[in-house]
C-alpha cells in the first residue's frame, strides 16, 4: 500500500439515463402547427396506409421537417402534459375521421 488515498470525485460518472427537457421553443418550427396538426400527421402516417413522402407531400413538409416537429413536439409534450392530453385527443379524433374508424 502506497498509503494515498483517492478520492471518489476523482473518477468520472456517466450521466444518469433519465431524459433532461431542455426547454422546448415557444413556437413551432413551422408556423401554422399546432398540437391538433401535429397529432393528425402522426396517425396519417402509421394508418392511412400511404407512403411517408405521399402524407408528408400532402401536409407540404418534407422529412426534415417533420423530424423538427417530432423533436419539437416531443420537447413540449414532456414539459407540458396537458400538450400530451391535447395530442392524444387528435389522435383520436383523427382515427374516428378514417374509413374503420378505431
Amino acid at each position: 500500500m502506497s498509503g494515498r488515498t483517492v478520492a471518489a470525485t476523482s473518477l468520472k460518472r456517466q450521466s444518469l439515463p433519465f431524459r433532461k427537457s431542455s426547454g422546448a421553443a415557444a413556437t413551432p418550427p413551422i408556423a401554422g402547427w399546432d398540437v391538433v396538426r401535429y397529432g393528425r400527421l402522426c396517425i396519417d402516417l402509421v394508418r392511412n396506409g400511404k407512403e411517408e413522402d405521399v402524407v408528408l407531400a400532402n401536409y407540404g413538409i418534407t422529412r426534415d421537417q417533420r423530424r423538427a416537429l417530432d423533436r419539437y413536439w416531443e420537447e413540449r409534450m414532456l414539459g407540458e402534459p396537458e400538450q400530451r392530453l391535447e395530442w392524444k385527443r387528435a389522435c383520436d379524433a383523427r382515427v374516428a375521421e378514417l374509413p374503420g374508424g378505431r
